[in-house]
Parts: C-alpha cells; structure tokens; sequence
C-alpha cells in the first residue's frame, strides 16, 4: 500500500516545514501493518525533535520510504537549526525496528546554514543491550551536508543492505557500519568527506563491501577499526573490489580488526600508505592494484605495525600477526619508502608471495618479525607455520602452503595439500608433504642421523621426485658422491622399498648423516630436486627488484637502480652498479661491494650513485669491502673510511674522500644513527696485503674465492675451499679447524691449490716445515688413485685429534714454498693517526707515532700502539698488549697533558699487559717500581698508574675499560725480573691524582 505525503499536507516547495506531515504518512504506513511512503520530486524540508534522539523523522516496521530519485526527491533541513538531531531519518531508540529501509531520494543536511552537529541516516537499537534492529535495505540514496555523519546505521542491526547510494561532502564519516552483523554495503560511493569515506566500526562482523569507491575524503578511505571503546573487535570483513583513491590518509586502514579481508580493489594517490595494517591479526591483502600512495609524505606502500593501547582503554598491546600479503602489484611513487615494510614493534608472522613490487625509494620489502617470510616465486610464499614442541607432536596441515617446524621429538608431520615446508628438527620424524610441491628441509646434520649403533633418521613418507625437494643447503655437502669427503651415498635396500641418503663420516659423537624415503629413487635424485647450495636470485642490466626467501641465498642486482630484500636467512646482498637499495631482513646478512663504482658520489656534477642498506643490525650483519683495498675506519684517507651522521641524525654515510680520476669517490649510507657505534668487527676490511678475507663459521662452510687474491680461513667444521683465480692463501689459526681421528675425518678440502700461486698458512700451529709427519713436521702424501694429496700430522693430542688438509688432485709436488710457517704478520702504522686492524690470524699491530687506533680482531695478537694516545682492541684471542716506552701511554699533572692509552677489551685469563721494558716489577702503591690500580668513581675504568714522575712531570699510566680493580693481578701481566730492574725517572713521592 502506497502513502503518498502530499495526501497528509506536504507540500515539497523548499520553504514549508513538512516534517508533521511526512511523520504522519508514516505513521498511517505502520498503522496500516506496513506499506510504502511516497515523495514525489521535491524540497522537503524538515526539522528536528526535542531531544538529539527524536531525529527528524522516525521511520517504523514494515516501512520504506521511496521518492522519484536522487537529486529529484530532497528532504533537507531547515535553515537555523541549532540543536543535535541524531538522524534526519532514525529507527526508535529502544525499539527493536524491522523491514524498513529507503530509497530514491535526498537527504541534505544543510551544513552551512546550520550550527548544531546533524547526522543523514540512523538505525540500531540501545548500545550494550540485546536485541536489534533487522533486515533494513536502503538503495539509490544521497545523503550529503551534514554536520556529522552521512549514514550511521548503529549497534545493533542485522542484515542491512546499502547498495548504490552516495554519502559527500559530510562532516564527518561518509558511510559507518557500527556494529553491523551479516550485511552488506555494494556499489556505494563516498567522497569529499571530511573524516573517512567508509568506516566499519564497534564490533561489526560478517560483513561485506563489494564494489564501493571512496576519494577526496580527509581521512582514510576505509577504515575497519575497533573504536574508541574497549570492545570486541570487528572481525570476519570482506571488502572485495572497488577503488580507493585521492584520500588524506590511507586508501584502506585496518586497525584492532581480525579476520579482514582485502581484494581486487585499486589502491592509489592517498596521503599516505595505500595500506596500513595496524594491531589487527590474520589480515589477508590479495590481488590488489596498490599504487602512488604515500603523496604526503614519506611512507611504505603497504604498513603492517602492532598497537600499543597500554595506555588506553583495553590496557593490551597488541600485535600484528598473519598478516598474508599474495598477488598485488605494488608501485611506488616518488615518496613511497618500501613497498611492503613491517615495523620492529612485535609484528611477525607476515607471509609475502607472489607480488610485484616496483618504484619504492628504499626498498622492495623489509620485514622485521623473526617468524616473517617473503617470496617472489608464485605458490611458494607460506600462509601460516605450524610449530610442535620439544615433545612427541603431531602436526597436520590444510590445503594452504604452511611451514610445519616440529622441533625436538619423534614429530609426525603431514602437510596436506599445498606447497609446504616440512622441517622435522631434532628426533626421528615421520614426514608426509601430501599434495602439491613440497620442501622438506634439513637445518642440521644431527636433525636425522644414525650411529654405529641405533638409527634416529628421518623417514620421509611420499617424496614425489617430480617436484618435491629436499633443502640440504645448511648442511655443507657438495653433492652425491660415495659418502666421504663431503658428498652424500644414495643407497637402496634390496627389495627395493626404501632409498637412504647418507654419509658415512660420522662427526665427534660418532654421528652420520641419514634421510630415508620410502620407495625406490635410484636415478631420480639429482640437482633438481636436491638443494646443495644456497640459491642464487640474479637481476639484469635494468633496474630490478629481488626477493629472497626464509633461506640463505645470494642476491647479485648488477647494473641498474636495483631493491635487494634478503628477507629471512643469513643472505649475501651485493648490489653491483647503480643507485641501489640494499635490505638484509632477518638472519646475519652480508652487504657486499664489489667496486668502487658499485657506489659512488661525486660532489662537483652533484651525481649521487651511493647505495643505501636500509636494516643494518648490529652484531648481525657486516659489510664486506675487502675487495677495494680499504683497511679499516678512519678520516676517509689513506685506504680508510669516515663515519658521518647526516645534520637530521637519522642516516650515517661511510666515505673516503679520495676521488678518482673522474671525480667519484665512494660512499654509501646506512638509515639510521650508527655513530659511534660502528666498530671494525662490522666490516670485512683488506689485509694490508690488500687481500679479502672470506671468513668460515664454525659450521661446515663452502667459501669459494674470486678472481682477486685472497685469504680464506674456514675456522672450525669440515670447509670446503676454493680459491678461484689469483694467488689465495688458504688459513688455518687452530690444529682442530682441519684434522681427524682414529675413526673419523674432520679435514678440510682445497678443491683448486695452484701450486704456482697458492700458500697455505700455518703460521701460529708449531709446525717446522714438511717431513715424515713427526717431531713437528707435516707429511704429504697422495692416494693411490692420484686424486687427493694429504697434508697430514701423524702426532695426536690428547682429544686424539691430528691435524690434516685434503686437496683434490696429485700434489707431490708441494714444497716449502707454498707454506707460511714462519711467525706472525706485521702491521705497520706511521707517524700520523693510523687504524690498523688485524685479522683471524696471530698477528702484530704497531701503531708508531700519531693517536692510532689497533684492533687485533681474530687471533693471539700483539699490540704495540707506540707514542701518541691510542686505543688498543685486542678482539678473540689472547692478545698482549705490550708498551715499550714510559712515554708510550702517560700523564702530567702539572701540565694537564694526557697521552694515555686505552685498552678496550682486556679479558681475566687470556690476554696479558706486557710492561718487561719499562722496569715495573708488580703492582703495589705506585711507588718505587710498582704501579698502583686506581678505579674512577663511576667504576667504568680502571688505571694502572705510577705516582713517580719523571724529570719532565710525566708519569706512565694506562687506563682499561670496565672495572678490573678485584680481578687484576700478577699472572695478567709480564713484569721485568729483578735482574733486569732499571729505575726509571725520579723517586719523588707524589700525592695520587683522583682519574
């Protein structure tokens, strides 16, 4: 049944107030059992009530008011009004209301000729109490002008409708959906409003937005949020399509939500990030256009941070998790930071795959969260991780690609369907990868290994040779091969049933290597499918965008203005030419250069080509520029490089300030403030041989040389060496880095020993030179094949360890001058302010003259910093630290002059104060060839001091960092002996000087 308002005395001509008259037509509508209210074409105007909650018109059960269209049929407010309506069209508060709705028409708020705060749409039943309004449908409905919001359905309401309606030019939210359950807003449009285009808010859950557009509003164009009250948060919201674009703040924000959905919309042109994902959990952002945002300032395309509400309302913090981020195409615009960036605040757990990632200023991706991974390859990103613990656990997956982590136990570990990765860990686990292409992956060699007396190896259940793999590339074997020497056996039992790869060198609790694989493999093992090697992800000439995995990998960007994100793992970034952006993520990531033109700067044509490493983590990563002939820190002279902190503090440049012949010179930066932080144990420097250094763990490594001439040194664990062209030194600083037992081999391999070119360095072992293998000597000799030469000690310790080194191919011909044995390497400053710094061998630092600065690094060093105020780092290794003259570290008082040295890491027990020069005799009270141990009153430095000075006022003393005052003693130090006692300056006893 239609009621037409012009029946009860409406006159829609712009000036009469009509709001009695429609109000009656309502109320003969809901009289009547329900029916449709008509407003032909029109200006309504209406007014409001007593109370904000009266509205202007109360629209009932059963009701729908209809005119001929929007922009056609207008209700608008009266000039003047200056008291708070809560909806020009309302629901009854405290009423629950049912199938009523609108559509057709205007509602105009009037804005600028009205002075209270004024909403357009309002329904819902009491806040906090049950019941609700239901089933409400508005269509083709502007509501513009308000003062406040534009449509505010409220809590709550179930199944509400809002289809291609229009809210603009509002004071506050175009469309809000708050606390809204099972409803839907379709086709809509929001724009020019002064807050949010759409806001989805208090609780809201089930909820849908398909197809809606929101630009030009002050805010966001959506937000899902919880609100300013401690509720439950909105949860189970899809918004599917649509555009989002020309925004003040965000195209999409996702605040204190759950469960949110965001797909097959454009993002674009908004202030500033396209999205931001804030305190909000298992939020899925997918197959988006995302693009040219962040047009106020500087901010990632998308931002995934944790919110700290300690201080509000609920008191939580909560963070951001599962974040699963899949098929967008991402692009920055000339402010745009990264294209995905995960703040260090706790968010973790984010999932990256498949997207395409173009135009961001400091990087593709950069991912804080330990647990966060990130892939470029399609179906290989992870979706979720499920962990077992230290116990028995069993783990079963879905149909999404997961990472299934059973840590120590017998685990069994079934991943389902999808492209997963199954790492068992510690015990004997049961592994099932289930459909799709499956990685199971081995990060130790005792996660699944046998011994000569029981089996705890791994049984892999449904390897499927065509395109599962097993990820083997932390382990250190080179290849298949017969079992030793670093390669792996593949055995099949003899009915066939079941496939081992094994290696028979069992480490130091007689442990080998096992995996076992259901079925017969015989012949299709091969490289495909058996991962060795760290992979490799190279770019071109242009400028390109590189991704890494949760894996160790090398990234090579060569030329082009390249983004490097190594993403998890323990990742080699080199950048190559161009202006590039250089991400680690997570793991001990190595930033390398490999020429000076790789990043470089020129300040007379103002062309900027230095690269920028956006994440450097301290005591982490390091950066390799050992291949340029640099030799430590210093004033960016002299083959060293200059820490500077731009005037904002928040970049740090390394430089040298010696250009070359067409006027660059090298520089890169570092985001944030490492001054004073940056130390020589960051870098990987050139020797002063001008060799690089590659350097082991104490794993198993494969470290493989260049062109150039190098220094390898594989430290503990059984290496892998290569040299690659030029003439390498390959380093041993311990008899246990290459050796073997009775029952089992530990030694290193040289794969490529240039006897030509190549030495081998044994400085610091003892050895005397070759012979029989006794009495100090190393024996060489060649297997009966002709394909490996041992360099071997037949004298055991007393672990029963000898010392020894393979090297494939006949070598009989290696001779003493392809060995180093002859003392340590000395390092030589000069007269000025020198840096000098030592590497994993024993070596010798004499700083000379000057304020020098030594640093011993690896290996038994002795540091020598001569004249001048310097500071001495001993680094690993027992280090002395030897002063040769009084005047090589003293004080006057009366002068106010201070060349003391300071050593910086002086350790109980291993390193030593050599002072056998200066005549001391021990520690006593300063006095009468003593030296007194004075603490400062801070207890942050402790002196060694004489209170006797000499003819000039000068008195020796030196100063350590930290407080050593109870633990210093005789065995620390080296003292002259009676007999070579020589009194040194005056016996004048002096009052002590507080340090």
């Amino acid at each position: 049944m239609d009621f037409n308002v012009k029946d009860y005395g409406a006159l829609g001509d712009g000036v009469t107030d009509d709001t009695a008259a429609i109000q009656a037509a309502i109320d003969a509508a809901h009289a009547a059992g329900g029916g449709t209210v008509y407003l032909p074409a029109g200006e309504y105007r209406v007014s409001g009530g007593e109370e904000p909650s009266d509205g202007c018109l109360m629209i009932k059960s059963n009701v729908y008011m209809v005119g001929d269209g929007m922009g056609e049929t207008v209700i608008k407010l009266v000039d003047g009004w200056d008291q708070k309506v809560t909806g020009m069209v309302r629901s009854a508060y405290g009423e629950e209301t049912s199938n009523f709705g609108m559509s057709d028409l205007t509602l105009d708020g009037n804005r600028d000729n009205v002075t209270a705060k004024v909403d357009g749409w309002f329904n819902g039943y009491i806040p906090g109490v049950d019941g609700a309004d239901r089933d409400v449908t508005l269509e083709r409905v502007e509501i513009r002008e308000m003062s406040g919001y534009g449509f505010d359905p409220h809590e709550q309401t179930i199944n509400l409708t809002i289809r291609d309606s229009v809210a603009h030019d509002n004071g506050l939210d175009g469309f809000v959906a708050d606390y809204l359950i099972d409803s839907v807003f379709e086709n809509n449009v929001a724009y020019n409003n002064d807050r949010h285009g759409f806001n989805i808010v208090t609780s809201t859950h089930d909820f849908t937005m398909t197809g809606n557009v929101a630009y030009g509003n002050g805010g966001a164009g959506v937000v899902v949020q919880r609100g300013s009250y401690d509720l439950a948060h909105p949860y189970n919201i899809l918004i599917d399509g649509g555009s989002y674009y020309d925004n003040g703040l965000e195209g999409v924000l996702i605040k204190l939500a759950d469960d949110v959905t965001l797909q097959n919309a454009d993002i674009y042109g908004n202030g500033s990030s396209g999205v931001r994902v804030y305190g909000a959990q298992d939020v899925q952002i997918l197959d988006n256009q995302i693009h040219d945002n962040a047009q106020n300032g500087a901010y990632p395309e998308i931002t995934l941070q944790s919110y700290d509400d300690t201080a509000g309302v609920s008191g939580n913090f909560y963070t951001t998790v599962n974040t699963w981020i899949e098929g967008n195409v991402i692009t920055g615009s000339a402010n745009s930071t990264y294209g995905i960036q995960e703040r260090n605040d706790g968010t973790d757990y984010s999932r990256l795959y498949a997207n395409s990632i173009d135009g961001a200023q400091r990087g593709a991706v950069l991912l804080q969260g330990a647990n966060s991974t990130v892939s470029d390859q399609a179906g290989t990103g992870q979706q979720a991780t499920l962990e077992g613990t230290d116990g028995n656990d069993t783990l079963t997956g879905g149909d999404a690609h997961e990472t299934l982590l059973g840590h120590a136990g017998n685990d069994r570990l079934n991943s389902g369907a999808g492209n997963d990765i199954l790492d068992g860990g510690a015990g004997r686990d049961n592994l099932t990868g289930g459909e799709g292409a499956d990685v199971f992956r081995f990060s130790a060699r005792a996660d699944s290994h046998r011994t000569a007396s029981a089996s705890f190896n791994d049984l892999i259940v449904d390897f499927d040779a065509s395109q599962d793999r097993i990820d083997l590339s932390e382990l250190g074997f080179s290849g298949l091969g017969d079992g030793y020497n670093g390669t792996l056996l593949l055995q099949t039992s003899a009915d066939g049933s079941r496939t081992y790869l094994k290696s028979l060198e069992a480490d130091a609790e007689g442990r080998r290597f096992e995996i076992a694989l259901e079925g017969n493999f015989t012949g299709l093992l091969n490289a495909g499918n058996l991962l060795f090697e760290r992979a490799a992800i190279e770019g071109g000439a242009g400028d390109d965008a590189l991704l890494g995995t949760s894996s160790a990998e090398t990234l090579l960007g060569h030329a082009g203005n390249d983004s490097l994100d190594g993403a998890g793992g323990n990742d080699l970034v080199v950048g190559g030419a161009g202006r590039d952006s250089l991400t680690g993520g997570a793991g001990a990531d190595v930033f390398r250069f490999d020429a000076l033109t790789d990043s470089q700067r020129n300040y007379d044509t103002l062309d900027n080509q230095g690269d920028r490493i956006t994440d450097f983590t301290l005591g982490e990563d390091r950066i390799d520029v050992s291949a340029l002939g640099f030799s430590g820190l210093g004033d960016g002279y002299g083959g060293t490089l200059a820490v500077v902190l731009n005037d904002a503090g928040d970049r740090t440049y390394l430089k040298s300030y010696e250009n070359g012949a067409d006027g660059y010179r090298f520089e890169f930066s570092l985001d944030g403030n490492y001054q004073g932080l940056l130390g020589a144990e960051h870098f990987i420097f050139a020797t002063s041989t001008g060799q690089r250094i590659l350097e082991g763990t104490a794993g198993n490594d494969r470290l493989a040389g260049t062109s150039a001439d190098e220094i390898i040194h594989g430290g503990a664990g059984r290496d892998t060496l290569s040299g690659g062209g030029g003439a390498d030194v390959f380093r041993f600083s311990e008899l246990t880095d290459s050796h073997r037992t009775a029952s089992s081999s530990f030694a290193d391999l040289i794969t490529d020993f240039d006897l030509a070119n190549d030495r081998i360095d044994l400085s610091g072992l003892g050895f005397s030179g070759l012979g029989d293998g006794y009495d100090g000597t190393l024996a060489v000799q060649v297997n009966g094949a002709g394909t490996r030469t041992y360099l071997k000690s037949f004298e055991a310790n007393a672990a029963g360890e000898r010392f020894e080194i393979a090297l494939d191919g006949n070598l009989g011909g290696l001779s003493a001058a392809n060995l180093i044995l002859d003392g340590r390497l000395v390092l030589e400053g000069s007269d000025g302010n020198d840096t000098l710094t030592g590497s994993s061998a024993a070596e010798e630092l004499l700083g000379g003259a000057g304020q020098d600065s030594l640093d011993g690094a690896g290996g038994n060093d002795i540091l020598d910093g001569g004249a001048g105020r310097d500071t001495l780092t001993g680094g690993s290794g027992d280090d002395v630290f030897r002063f040769s003259s009084r005047l090589d570290s003293f004080r006057n008082y009366d002068s106010g002059v201070s060349e003391i040295d300071s050593i910086t890491d002086f350790s109980h027990g291993d390193d030593l104060i050599d002072l056998s020069a200066l005549g001391y005799t021990g520690l006593g009270s300063g006095h009468d060839g003593t030296l007194a141990i004075v603490l400062n009153d801070a207890g942050t430095k402790t002196y060694l001091k004489d209170l006797d000075a000499d003819a000039e006022g000068n008195r020796f003393e030196i100063a350590l960092e930290g407080n050593h005052a109870d633990q210093l003693g005789a065995d620390d130090f080296i003292f002259a002996t009676a007999t070579e006692l020589e009194l040194i300056g005056t016996t004048t006893t002096q009052p002590e000087q507080v340090a």
